[in-house]
């Protein structure tokens, strides 16, 4: 099974840690609000506008990005403040220069999506976060390795004390109340 979490630190010195898909290339300081902490992607492969809230780590990595340019059009730019449109131009040799084998730009949204999950986020949010219109595509993206199904069956392995029934109680009249 794959990792998930990939740090890579490029030729241009950015550590490309965004797990989201293609659509954050295409982003733009208009879209970005710092202080509501959020990052709006205008229009998914769906057609649906998508909410993205941002979390420390993104906003560090803004941060990055805000320093090589003017704070106007592209957001992922490389350290000379060229944007970075293509992920074939950068992102191949940061994963070979990682030393990980077999890794795809779209391996980080499967990954986003299965850590979310393994964090004990919903489903439904889950598929809010990704843009997805049903749970169907979610369910694909955020598979689980068999260790945390053992997990969460694992919850149930202590039994609880719980009173099934009470005892009968006798009542001096004809009727027996159970309470």
């Amino acid at each position: 099974m794959r990792k998930c979490t990939v740090t890579m630190v490029g030729k241009d010195g950015v550590r490309h840690s965004l797990e989201t898909d293609a659509s954050s290339l295409g982003l733009t300081w208009e879209n970005v609000d710092l202080a509501a902490r959020i990052a709006i992607i205008p229009k998914t492969k769906n057609g649906e506008q998508v909410v993205v809230p941002l979390n420390a780590v993104a906003l560090k990595t803004l941060a990055i990005f805000r320093a090589r340019g003017d704070g106007t059009g592209r957001v992922v730019r490389n350290e000379a403040g060229q944007s970075l449109t293509v992920t074939a131009h950068w992102f191949p040799q940061a994963v070979r220069a990682a030393g990980v084998k077999d890794f795809r730009w779209h391996d980080l949204r499967h990954c986003y999506a299965s850590r979310l999950r393994q964090a004990g986020v919903p489903l439904g949010n889950i598929a809010e976060l990704l843009g997805h219109k049903g749970l169907a595509m979610s369910r694909r993206y955020a598979h689980l390795s068999i260790s945390n199904l053992h997990d969460a069956v694992a919850r149930i392995e202590k039994p609880i004390s719980t009173t099934v029934a009470p005892a009968a109680q006798t009542e001096t009249s004809e009727f027996a109340y159970v309470q």
